[in-house]
């Protein structure tokens, strides 16, 4: 949990609470999806060596699948499938919705 900056893209945010991810592009809010941490997306398994899968499933039908590589404090890794990009986060101390 907690409020997560893309690396790549410092205006791209992530504020994930117990039962929502908000996303936000340039302090702009996108519609709160609920998400959950499986053991399957898309019909994959996550490895021995990943921490789970993040899922979202949206109204729209653009659901997030995303592999969770590393999770810490500081950083959070994710491979979204079915496109196989990185996505590379760090922690922000402080994020007023």
């Amino acid at each position: 949990m907690g409020t997560w900056v893309a690396e790549e893209d410092p205006k791209a945010k992530w504020f994930i609470t117990a039962t929502e991810l908000k996303r936000y592009y340039d302090s702009e809010a996108r519609s709160p999806q609920p998400y959950s941490v499986t053991d399957e997306c898309m019909g994959e398994p996550p490895t021995e060596y990943d921490e789970g899968m993040l899922v979202a499933p949206s109204e729209s039908g653009a659901d997030i699948c995303a592999v969770i590589q590393g999770l810490s404090e500081e950083r959070l890794t994710l491979l979204f499938l079915p496109s196989g990009r990185f996505g590379f986060f760090v922690r922000e101390e402080h994020f007023d919705e």
